[in-house]
């Protein structure tokens, strides 16, 4: 049986080389990048146009920051990686 604290992650909050903080930066950073170009694309009356950052910006984030932290690029997905124990 999985020990509960390991499948949680747990350990990665105490271990000094996991990273956590720079994969949570990671994230977040991605996160902003996401919304605040992809929303902002909303502004040209484009449908094109729009999908097209909203796309670049995904790609451009899950380059820039998937080897650090898995490019999620999505806060719930991390969550429910965590709780299955893919983390």
């Amino acid at each position: 049986m999985v020990n509960l604290k390991n499948a949680l992650g747990a350990d990665e909050l105490t271990d000094k080389k996991a990273g956590l903080p720079r994969g949570l930066l990671a994230e977040f950073l991605g996160t902003l990048l996401l919304n605040f170009f992809g929303c902002g694309a909303v502004v040209t009356d484009n449908v094109v146009a729009i999908g097209l950052a909203f796309g670049l910006i995904v790609a451009s984030a899950i380059q820039g920051i998937g080897h650090v932290s898995g490019g999620h690029v999505n806060p719930a997905v991390t969550c429910g990686l965590i709780i299955i124990g893919k983390v």
